[in-house]
């Protein structure tokens, strides 16, 4: 590679680890650097800053193995941001999801519970479902969720009586309370409806519906429908890409 072609690579594999490690420091500040994955970002950019500068130490004074190491790390690095990108699409496009059709069972993925008080991806969801729910009456609902540390009531609970001071009633709504991951959700969903043959639609956090259809698809449910509940702020990018190692995960795990 010339010099001059190794340079701009090096430059730009700095300049991307910069601003990996400064989204690293935005989110860690915002929500707390002990946030699921957020050390993938710092990670990344300290990768991408070590591959750069050397690149720009071998342009300026050529030593032939380290160029052959850094070239394989180089092409390992755009390997892998090609499979990432490729998945984020998928992620990107479940984003604006609206259930176009009548469901007769709407899924309500678990989020988190701050004592008795829904968190606000979680206050977000509900509103979504409470807004179907009122404009078709004949819809049920599961609410998704076990009790995790810091939470004094289930997720489930803690849905059902948003849903139900937000006028729905209680009859409408079934409780799944012991799962503990999405994945789960959806399992213990299933079996808890026994009815493979019910037209269900998914409702979680926007950067989350690729993941819930394809888990809840994995169950047995066909044609999964989706409603999006917006989620926007400075940890969006981080769970969008968070979903890329859940998914990988999750395929490992057999769930989907």
């Amino acid at each position: 590679m010339r010099a001059a072609a190794r340079r701009a690579w090096g430059a730009a594999g700095v300049a991307l680890g910069a601003c990996a490690l400064l989204y690293w420091l935005a989110a860690g500040r915002a929500a707390g650097y002990g946030v699921s994955a957020l050390w993938v970002w710092a990670a990344a950019g300290a990768v991408l800053l070590a591959v750069g500068a050397a690149d720009l130490v071998i342009a300026a004074r050529p030593i032939r193995t380290a160029a052959a190491v850094t070239a394989a790390l180089r092409a390992a690095i755009l390997l892998a941001a090609a499979v990432f990108l490729t998945v984020e699409c998928f992620v990107a496009r479940g984003m604006n999801a609206r259930c176009e059709t009548d469901a007769d069972v709407l899924l309500v993925a678990g989020a988190m519970v701050y004592g008795e008080t829904p968190s606000s991806a979680l206050t977000a969801r509900l509103d979504c479902a409470a807004d179907y729910l009122r404009a078709h009456p004949s819809a049920r609902a599961v609410l998704c969720g076990g009790q995790g540390p810091g939470e004094a009531i289930s997720e489930a609970e803690a849905m059902r009586r948003y849903l139900t001071a937000a006028g729905i009633g209680e009859a409408r709504l079934l409780l799944e309370d012991r799962s503990a991951t999405t994945a789960e959700n959806m399992r213990f969903a299933y079996a808890l409806l026994n009815d493979p043959s019910a037209r269900v639609c998914v409702v979680t956090s926007n950067f989350h519906v690729c993941r819930t259809r394809l888990l809840a698809a994995a169950c047995g449910w066909k044609d999964v429908e989706a409603i999006a509940a917006p989620f926007s702020g400075v940890m969006l990018p981080h769970y969008m890409a968070r979903e890329f190692l859940t998914l990988l995960v999750d395929h490992w795990r057999g769930n989907w």
